[in-house]
């Protein structure tokens, strides 16, 4: 998607790619530094994990299920929302003159022009 954006915005190539390499070289920088700090943390964790058996993996289900309803609540407030489609609009009809001057002459209304 940055790509796009970019182009819209009137960068120039050479600019985008500069600012896209050091914006990667930071990304992956913090990422590999996190895991670094909490290395041990990882190994603890796993020590629990296989303490806990399979208490974990009914854990593990039970959010994924609570996770699934609540998209499921998501989806149904909307689509019970009213639908907004320009297909769904209003109609708006006004009166439209065959021609300008036959409007003028006798105030007669002729066929609807819808808008």
């Amino acid at each position: 998607m940055a790509a796009p954006l970019a182009g819209d915005s009137g960068i120039s190539p050479g600019t985008f790619v500069v600012v896209d390499a050091l914006v990667v070289i930071i990304w992956s920088a913090s990422y590999m530094g996190i895991g670094y700090l909490f290395t041990g943390q990882l190994e603890i964790t796993l020590g629990y994990v296989e303490k806990m058996g399979s208490g974990f993996l009914v854990v593990l289900v039970g959010l994924f299920a609570v996770w699934i309803l609540w998209k499921y609540i998501q989806r149904w407030r909307f689509l019970r929302q009213p639908q907004r489609s320009p297909q769904n609009r209003p109609m708006v009809v006004t009166p439209k003159p065959a021609n300008e001057n036959a409007f003028r002459t006798s105030h007669s209304m002729t066929s609807p022009r819808v808008v």
